[in-house]
């Protein structure tokens, strides 16, 4: 019958087996049997080399320490919480009963291990594997994630603010101009219904003479169908040229000809300008 330090080593010759193709669990393993090893009686001292046989030697291109994974995403699998235990405890009797021999196997074998192994996994994203590392062991990384998450948030945060604070300027904006293109449109229709309006009134007067006319009547003894007084005329004149200037400034807008529009509104300008001398209600005269 096997003893058990020889049924161990066989089992564990066999999980080396079955990992060989997997380094994180076969280090995690080889530092087991190692540590149980001694449990069995052979303190000699581990081999120097343990966490490094089965670690890959080889070099990714660096990256900026801050884009670094926690380094519980980096570890490899850990033995179980029973078998840690017994080998936390293991060494913790050694170094009280032995502490000259478990110091020189902390410095000589275990601190190496380390090093050997976070000199791997840390120059994979850092040109500085050994301050990231002290500062995964110290959690200066950690604060450092934290405060670049803070960062990020309040950058997010303010970056959301201003958005809000544009979409509301945006709305606020849009409402503006919908009420100036409502009134601009309403100020249009205005002239436009100013203009049918006297359409209308002239197409009706003519008509109403005609008809007279036909029934062998006078339009001239009717105040309506009588011959309109120069002054009548002129009014109206100069209201349907007021409207029409208005209609053609909107145009020369729209087609862009802004030597036109000043030309328009020097028309305009004009005509107020001679009511005016003249003591006459622009306003009411033309406008009204």
């Amino acid at each position: 019958m096997l003893e058990p330090k020889q049924m161990f080593t066989a089992a564990m010759d066999r999980l080396a087996e079955i990992y060989a193709n997997e380094p994180a669990k076969l280090e995690a393993m080889n530092l087991t049997k190692e540590i149980a090893l001694e449990s069995f009686g052979d303190v000699g001292g581990l081999s120097g080399s343990i966490g490094t046989e089965t670690v890959s030697s080889k070099r990714s291109r660096p990256q900026t320490y801050s884009n670094a994974p926690g380094l519980s995403s980096m570890q490899s699998p850990k033995p179980n919480a029973r078998s840690l235990a017994g080998a936390m405890t293991l060494i913790r009797k050694w170094a009280k009963s032995d502490p000259v021999g478990c110091q020189k196997w902390v410095n000589d074998t275990l601190i190496k291990d380390i090093e050997n192994t976070a000199s791997t996994k840390f120059s994979n994203f850092s040109d500085d594997w050994k301050k990231a590392f002290d500062d995964e062991v110290s959690g200066a990384a950690d604060k450092q994630r934290e405060k670049l998450a803070a960062d990020l948030a309040a950058k997010k945060e303010k970056d959301d603010r201003k958005a809000g604070e544009k979409f509301a300027k945006d709305q606020e904006k849009a409402f503006w101009d919908k009420q100036k293109a409502m009134e601009k449109a309403d100020k249009h229709q205005a002239h436009v219904d100013a203009l049918n309006k006297m359409d209308a009134e002239d197409a009706e007067y003519e008509k109403a003479r005609a008809d007279i006319q036909k029934k062998g009547g006078d339009p001239e003894i009717y105040k309506d169908t009588k011959k309109r007084g120069m002054f009548n005329k002129l009014g109206r004149g100069l209201k349907r040229m007021w409207h029409s200037l208005h209609e053609a400034a909107e145009q020369a807008i729209k087609d862009g000809d802004m030597a036109k529009l000043e030309s328009i509104k020097a028309q305009m300008l004009e005509m107020k300008s001679l009511f005016e001398a003249a003591g006459v209600d622009f306003d009411a005269v033309i406008i009204g």
